[in-house]
């Protein structure tokens, strides 16, 4: 049991400064989002993401839209996204068919999911390909026949 609390206790304080600056930098993008930086304020949320995979920098991003409060809700989430994702900026426009093709705060939708990630890839978002490939990968429906 002592083990368990000093671990608690050591991953805490490891975890601490990660908070600390995933809250700042959630507050500095929220400042550039305000003034009408979205991509600024997207490239600054995304720092917080603990690693460079696009679930987790949409991860980021929704914390901070919802820690600055800029849309708490999830579909609040996904209309600022879609907006964003309208404006032509590339990794919102990932993101958006993330969450269409998830169902996250939206009814589950694989062809507004593709429109996204397609307008993403030709905007040279790096991810959208590879994310593409997965969306059209025939889904496994169990034992044929």
């Amino acid at each position: 049991m002592i083990r368990f609390v000093a671990a608690c206790i050591f991953c805490g304080i490891l975890l601490l400064p990660f908070q600390l600056l995933a809250a700042d930098t959630c507050k500095a993008g929220a400042s550039k989002a305000k003034s009408g930086d979205y991509e600024g304020a997207m490239k600054l949320w995304e720092m917080a993401a603990l690693d460079s995979s696009p679930k987790e920098k949409l991860r980021a991003d929704i914390n901070c839209l919802r820690f600055s409060r800029i849309a708490v809700g999830d579909n609040a989430i996904v209309e600022w996204m879609v907006n964003r994702a309208e404006e032509r900026l590339p990794p919102a426009q990932l993101y958006a068919g993330m969450l269409y093709a998830s169902g996250f705060g939206v009814a589950k939708n694989v062809d507004l999911a593709r429109k996204w990630m397609k307008q993403a890839d030709m905007n040279g978002n790096p991810d959208a390909a590879f994310l593409l490939k997965i969306l059209d990968e025939p889904t496994d429906t169990g034992p044929q026949q």
